[in-house]
């Protein structure tokens, strides 16, 4: 019998590859089982992970507050080097940039978007 506990429930989104890996990685780290759904159909389709929604991280819904506890404490800026300039990443940026618009290819989705622990905690069946 499958209580309501035991439901996943979608803690963040991930629009790359590797930091999907690495946030499911981390909570599971933490004790936390997660699954991304469907990273095996973004690692094929790549190009359509934005229409596909993203890649869903879930958690059972028992440890949803957890892991939303664990994503938002790291989810932190990290700080700037001492002595380094955020101006010395412009020209990169820059050239990224030229390098898109000339080849007519938009830059590959990235990053992690966590849910809120509000709208998780609303999750009932």
């Amino acid at each position: 019998m499958i209580r309501p506990d035991d439901c996943l429930v979608t803690v963040a989104t991930g629009y790359g590859f590797a930091e999907t890996a690495v946030t499911v990685s981390f909570l599971e780290g933490h004790g936390i089982p997660a699954v991304a759904l469907p990273y095996q159909l973004a690692s094929v389709s790549w190009d359509m992970t934005v229409a596909l929604g993203g890649m869903e991280i879930r958690v059972p819904a028992r440890l949803a507050d957890a892991a939303c506890f664990l994503l938002a404490e790291d989810a932190q800026p990290a700080r700037p080097e001492k002595g380094r300039s955020p101006w010395t990443l412009w020209p990169r940026r820059i050239a990224l940039v030229l390098i898109c618009l000339l080849t007519q290819v938009p830059p590959p989705p990235r990053g992690i978007y966590v849910v809120g622990r509000a709208e998780v905690a609303g999750y009932r069946i």
